[in-house]
């Protein structure tokens, strides 16, 4: 993700872009994603160990771990 907003940059900037109007659209994005995220997000009982679990088991159903998550309860 990193690398693609260098890019994005590197094109801005060679477009005559100004740095500081690609600094301060970065940081309306950035508001804007942290809304989004707030607004969709779910609280969690952190004294319910079965939805602990499940939201463990979701944030690492992509990794690699998540071959060897079964094997470990």
């Amino acid at each position: 993700m990193a690398g693609a907003l260098l890019e994005a940059c590197s094109s801005l900037l060679s477009k005559g872009i100004h740095p500081t109007q690609i600094a301060s659209a970065f940081l309306k994005s950035v508001n804007a994603a942290e809304k989004i995220l707030e607004d969709i997000s779910k609280p969690v009982d952190l004294a319910n160990r079965a939805d602990l679990i499940a939201a463990v088991n979701t944030c690492l159903s992509s990794k690699v771990v998540s071959q060897v998550s079964d094997a470990r309860r």
